[in-house]
């Protein structure tokens, strides 16, 4: 672009690719270093299993955040517990599988202020979600999902 006011100029080729060139010839093959079969191999034992400990560490620490973002906003804290949502629809057992993937079970409500944020997951996504209560020895006799009896039944 010239001084202001100047109109810019053309664009060369008008954007469009050249003639592609002909290929060369295949080069001579690099060193080769063996490959290294996990990380930390060949360091003492206590040290190696220090590090695979730390990668494990790390990789849980990954799935934990990657769980998190995926939450996408729909995450509420109500005094020590913590209700999230990702908003998909799947069945219970994918439900309870997930909610332990991060340490966690199926929300239960089990006071007013709890109730108000799992409702407000439900009309946020304008849906029904499963709650932790499993059905005990008697019909009709549920219980949280640690099995021990509900006390706090208005969701």
């Amino acid at each position: 672009m010239g001084p202001p006011g100047d109109m810019p100029g053309s664009s060369g080729n008008d954007g469009l690719p050249g003639i592609p060139g002909e290929c060369g010839e295949k080069g001579e093959p690099g060193e080769r270093v063996p490959p290294v079969e996990q990380c930390g191999a060949g360091l003492p034992a206590h040290l190696d299993e220090e590090l695979q400990a730390t990668l494990q560490d790390f990789r849980h620490q990954i799935l934990q955040t990657r769980e998190a973002l995926s939450l996408q906003g729909s995450i509420m804290a109500v005094g020590e517990k913590v209700f999230a949502t990702s908003g998909h629809s799947v069945t219970f057992d994918a439900t309870q599988e997930a909610c332990a993937r991060t340490g966690g079970s199926i929300a239960l409500p089990r006071s007013p202020e709890e109730n108000e944020a799992f409702a407000s997951f439900m009309k946020k996504h304008n849906t029904y979600a499963y709650m932790g209560l499993t059905e005990g020895p008697s019909p009709g006799d549920f219980r949280y999902s640690d099995r021990t009896p509900v006390n706090y039944t208005n969701w």
